[in-house]
């Protein structure tokens, strides 16, 4: 009776073991479909991971590469300034602006799962640090619609190169010491033309030096003609050994390629001039204005007449200043105040008269005079205190004019006479002929093409020429690591 009682209840659970089964699959069901979101949802974290440490890495690189660009691009702006800061730091700001903003793309990364990767690069403007300018480098990443952004500082500097003869701003070429003159071709000296120093005759071919009346040479003759006294002199006879000293054989070597291609290095515009603001023309007759400048600025004319002045303030900052046509009629003056260096660019002409002046009580280490004209003719007592370049065709100093800096020039011609004044410590004309008559005394190195001395016309050289082989030590020029530096590229 109790036997059939619990088969009986048995009986009742039939359904019980497939209701069982189904709790069991439902759970592993909701489970399975648990692992599959959590193995989905890691998934996809991963795709959104891997891209977005994929944007980092590309805008990485980016700044590297385009810190690399301008690392490249730093020697280059440095060569072509004419070892000048303000025309260095030019140069730079001109590769800049050519290069914003940049993209990196297929030229510089591979497709990713399908995707072309980029970098899009921008340089901010310059902040004052340490002597120098810092940049930064923004770099934007991009792989497959996510995107990382990452910052780079560099600094760059100016170094100024000290030549062998510690020739100071500007790097020229070393010169023998003792060298009063530095000839590529004929040197005539007439009447009583004299050389109160060495002269250095590069050129191979005979009958270079011609001496007549009661020139002379109170120096050695360096010659690169192998046959000395019987070849250099077309007019052997009648010159005595007392007329000289020692004839020497020249290995010329580089001493005159170094300076052939001056001209072209240091007579340069600023790359961006024609970016710099505009200030109205300047027209002044026997008034006196003063103008203030912090920045670089372009003006297309300065007329000045009668007993006119202009007095520029540089604000003690290093300033550019381009002017298309400048005249200075009469007796005017143009005048700079404040401890910064002038650079003066002339495109076109430069007018001037008798006692007209340029920078009269100022430093002339501090004013650099570059002339881009056919032609510059300094008249009847005119005065250019400070350094001078001409960029090409004939230079021209007449009765009393005066320069006291130094002369560079890529002409074909340069004519002084009648007691012009060249305070200069060294004339450059490698590509053209100097021809001096009755001049002041020149106390400096000449270098030209030819050289004629007519009249009572002198040149020596003075302790400290720039260039001078004796006057300081071996020289130095900055590297890669002097000029330019960075950090890492981090995010901002």
């Amino acid at each position: 009776m109790k036997k059939d009682k619990h088969i009986n209840i048995f009986k009742k659970e039939d359904g019980a073991g497939l209701v069982l089964a189904l709790m069991v699959l439902m759970v592993l069901a909701v489970l399975g479909v648990a692992v599959a979101g959590v193995t989905i949802g890691s998934h996809k974290l991963g795709d959104i991971s891997r891209d977005s440490n994929s944007a980092y890495y590309i805008a990485e690189a980016g700044a590297n590469l385009a810190y690399e660009e301008m690392k490249n691009g730093v020697m280059p702006a440095y060569e072509t300034s004419s070892n000048d800061e303000t025309i260095y730091f030019n140069n730079i700001a001109g590769m800049i602006a050519d290069f914003n903003p940049t993209v990196y793309a297929e030229k510089s990364f591979e497709t990713q799962f399908g995707d072309q990767p980029k970098a899009t690069i921008t340089i901010s403007d310059p902040k004052e640090k340490d002597d120098g300018k810092l940049y930064t480098i923004t770099s934007i990443g991009e792989v497959d619609g996510k995107s990382r952004k990452v910052e780079k500082e560099f600094l760059v500097k100016f170094v100024p190169t000290t030549s062998g003869g510690g020739g100071g701003e500007w790097d020229l070429p070393s010169v023998p010491e003792g060298a009063a003159l530095i000839v590529n071709g004929q040197l005539i000296m007439n009447s009583q033309g004299l050389i109160e120093g060495d002269v250095y005759s590069a050129w191979k071919s005979s009958s270079s030096i011609t001496m007549w009346g009661d020139s002379k040479i109170d120096g050695d003759i360096y010659s690169a003609h192998s046959h000395l006294k019987e070849g250099i002199f077309t007019n052997p006879s009648n010159v005595g050994e007392h007329k000289y000293g020692k004839l020497n054989f020249l290995d010329s070597g580089d001493l005159w390629s170094e300076f052939a291609s001056l001209p072209a290095t240091m007579i340069q515009k600023p790359l961006d001039w024609k970016s710099y603001p505009g200030l109205p023309n300047i027209t002044l007759n026997s008034k006196s204005e003063s103008i203030k400048l912090s920045n670089n600025v372009y003006i297309k004319t300065i007329s000045m007449s009668g007993e006119s002045s202009l007095e520029i303030d540089t604000s003690n900052k290093d300033i550019n200043i381009v002017v298309d046509d400048l005249s200075i009629w009469g007796t005017g003056k143009l005048s700079f105040i404040g401890d910064g260096k002038i650079n003066l660019y002339i495109n076109n002409s430069y007018g001037n008269s008798t006692t007209s002046s340029i920078n009269a009580n100022g430093d002339a280490s501090k004013l650099n005079f570059y002339f881009f004209g056919s032609g510059l003719q300094l008249n009847n007592k005119t005065l250019l205190n400070g350094n001078l370049f001409v960029e090409k065709g004939s230079l021209a100093l007449n009765t009393n004019a005066t320069v006291t800096g130094l002369v560079v020039s890529g002409g074909t011609s340069f004519v002084a006479y009648n007691k012009a004044v060249l305070k200069s410590p060294m004339i450059i004309i490698p590509n053209g002929e100097i021809h001096l008559t009755s001049v002041a005394p020149i106390e400096g190195v000449i270098v030209a093409k030819s050289i004629t001395l007519d009249g009572s016309s002198s040149s020596s050289p003075v302790a400290g020429t720039p260039g001078a082989s004796g006057s300081s030590g071996s020289g130095s020029a900055p590297t890669f690591a002097d000029l330019i530096s960075a950090g890492p590229a981090l995010e901002p």
